[in-house]
């Protein structure tokens, strides 16, 4: 289990030079995770020292200050760089977006989070396709990890609280040794609010694929 807790001001100076209207910020983020491993039964009578796969889910819980229309200060200020982003299309993406993020909010700015990631490294569609291809022999680690993740704004944004919900899932597989392959694929169920804000005709999903290669020293 682990608790955290950010918080970030912002001083701002009047300068002549300076055109940007910015005020004065304060806020603060918090995110709560508790989790469990388990690993894999050995066989009977299996001596060997060798670890065994670990599976098991991650509950995670967060939220972010929104501001205060009654107050000159930006009560939303979570850094210049709210990077909070636990999954692959609304915080990484969309809320991001320079258009829609002062509407509502970047990363955990004037939300609640709550998500469960499932992490299991004794199976992976990629290492059933290596086996298929004659490569088992190579595999050194497998893994996938599914996850869904929903969205709730603490001040309504155009009239509603409902901020959609978010489906992800990757597989990956180590083939050979320090070349790690992913396979992953988002689905974002938009709310009304953020159909309205971001003027979204359909619900965002994409299918990414990329290969990773780590170098390792004498």
């Amino acid at each position: 289990m682990s608790l955290a807790v950010y918080h970030s001001r912002r001083n701002v100076r009047p300068r002549r030079e300076n055109t940007e209207v910015l005020s004065d910020g304060r806020g603060t983020a918090g995110l709560v995770t508790v989790g469990w491993q388990w690993s894999g039964r050995a066989a009977l009578f299996d001596n060997s020292q060798k670890s065994r796969p670990s599976y098991g889910p991650t509950f995670t819980i967060g939220r972010g200050s929104g501001d205060s229309p009654s107050s000159d200060r930006d009560n939303a200020y979570l850094g210049e760089n709210a990077g909070f982003a636990i999954d692959k299309i609304f915080l990484a993406q969309i809320s991001k977006n320079k258009t829609y993020e002062p509407v509502i909010g970047q990363g955990l700015e004037n939300k609640w989070y709550a998500g469960v990631q499932w992490t299991d490294a004794r199976w992976s569609l990629l290492g059933k396709l290596a086996e298929r291809i004659g490569r088992k022999e190579s595999i050194e680690s497998r893994a996938t990890i599914a996850s869904l993740h929903t969205y709730r704004f603490s001040r309504a944004v155009e009239g509603r609280k409902a901020a959609g919900i978010e489906a992800d899932i990757e597989f990956q597989v180590e083939s050979p040794k320090t070349v790690t392959w992913t396979l992953g694929a988002a689905y974002y169920h938009r709310s009304r609010a953020i159909e309205l804000v971001a003027n979204l005709p359909d619900d965002p999903w994409q299918i990414t694929a990329g290969v990773s290669l780590k170098l390792q020293g004498p």
